[in-house]
């Protein structure tokens, strides 16, 4: 049934939280679990990237979508995360991110070595070559070593670092344990570092599903300069979703789908702020 015009321009006045995502009508359905996956084997996690404007149902949108796929190699130290994100704005304009890291296979999923490309598109479709970012880097121990545009520099982190796309995967495989945490730096969507970062596992809350009898545990990240982000997990230790102030990683298996109307409705004129007001 559709939301009603006076519920769609409640103010939610909380921070999202899982029951009131599902109370604003903001999840699917989520994809059956699939037993042979191991949280150390080969997968693949569609989320769907979900912005709330502080409404119930005005301005919301299916901003993107993230595709993380995780293949094991030979070695049994290392595996490789293939990241594709993709991104919408109002007036049609998608930004578009591929990259390639290899990770090691300890707590935080460090990045070792990683590719990324970054390009827009405007309105019609058409790639803007001057917004092109080519990028690699590697990192040893503290040293970040990177080369952007052909444009090389070095930077020095804490004793630790992780990519906030690594931390998809790594607290997948985390225990369900309140000794369980870890200090790190992260390097956000492989460009920005945000420094002093901790991870921990919270033991009691009262957040879950009114209609889904899904049991949710939850872990917490925070550091400085960014949001809290809220890392919340199913029994088989699923990522369902992750919450970082108005934005929210859902998983979706539909998650291409949906981003590609959404693009549509933007590029055709009918999505708009003046039309959602």
């Amino acid at each position: 049934m559709p939301m009603s015009e006076e519920t769609a321009k409640k103010i939610v006045g909380r921070p999202l939280t899982p029951e009131i995502l599902e109370e604003i009508e903001a999840l699917n359905p989520f994809p059956e679990p699939e037993p042979q996956v191991s949280p150390n084997g080969n997968r693949t996690m569609l989320y769907r990237i979900w912005l709330n404007h502080g409404y119930y149902g005005l301005l919301n949108l299916n901003a993107g979508f993230l595709r993380i796929e995780r293949k094991t190699g030979s070695a049994l130290d290392r595996f490789t995360l293939k990241i594709e994100r993709q991104s919408v704005n109002w007036e049609g304009i998608v930004n578009s991110i591929q990259a390639e890291i290899q990770c090691k296979n300890d707590a935080i999923a460090t990045p070792v070595s990683w590719t990324y490309t970054s390009r827009f598109t405007d309105t019609v479709g058409t790639v803007v070559p001057e917004l092109s970012v080519n990028h690699k880097a590697r990192y040893e121990n503290i040293k970040l070593i990177q080369e952007i545009n052909g444009s090389g520099f070095t930077r020095y982190t804490g004793t630790a670092m992780t990519c906030d796309w690594c931390l998809f995967d790594a607290v997948q495989r985390l225990p369900f344990d309140t000794s369980a945490h870890s200090e790190f730096d992260v390097l956000e969507g492989l460009t920005v570092l945000k420094k002093n970062n901790r991870l921990s596992y919270r033991s009691k809350h009262t957040d879950s599903f009114k209609r889904l009898n899904i049991p949710l545990f939850s872990f917490v990240r925070m550091g400085d300069g960014v949001l809290p982000y809220e890392y919340w997990l199913d029994r088989h230790h699923r990522l369902l979703m992750a919450i970082s102030g108005d934005r929210v990683y859902i998983l979706d298996d539909k998650a291409g789908e949906t981003f590609a109307g959404e693009v549509a409705q933007h590029r055709g004129g009918k999505y708009s702020w003046q039309n959602k007001l």
